[in-house]
């Protein structure tokens, strides 16, 4: 892990260990952990040490300059392959079986292996297509 593990650090963590769905911002976590003692610059060091060891994915909203984080490594978003609302930003991970439906045929057409914990499909979610 990029430094070491540090109080905040594990806050971070139990935090997003208990979000591990929902994409968040700096200032969204900043405003949940108010009452923990961590300052919005412990925070922004310690979200970019997570990206760097793979625990959280990085993503923007369309045009939205604001960063959100995604916890990547809570035991829901194992393997998971993740569908994003290009408006919205929400972030979905897909059924099991529609997610091997789709590496079954990327393999079987492509002779290509998908890596699902880096795969996220882009679209519009069934609210923002209304």
């Amino acid at each position: 892990m990029g430094g070491y593990a540090t109080k905040q650090r594990k806050l971070l963590i139990d935090f997003f260990e208990h979000h591990p769905d929902e994409p968040l911002s700096a200032s969204q976590i900043e405003e949940a952990l108010k009452q923990q003692d961590i300052s919005l610059s412990a925070i922004y060091r310690n979200l970019g040490y997570l990206e760097e060891d793979g625990i959280l994915r990085k993503s923007t909203k369309p045009k939205s300059r604001e960063v959100f984080y995604q916890y990547l490594v809570a035991k829901t978003c194992k393997g998971a392959l993740h569908i994003a609302c290009r408006k919205c930003g929400k972030i979905y991970h897909l059924s099991s079986k529609t997610a091997d439906l789709i590496e079954e045929k990327i393999f079987a057409n492509e002779n290509f292996v998908l890596d699902r914990s880096e795969t996220v499909l882009q679209g519009l979610c069934k609210d923002c297509q209304q």
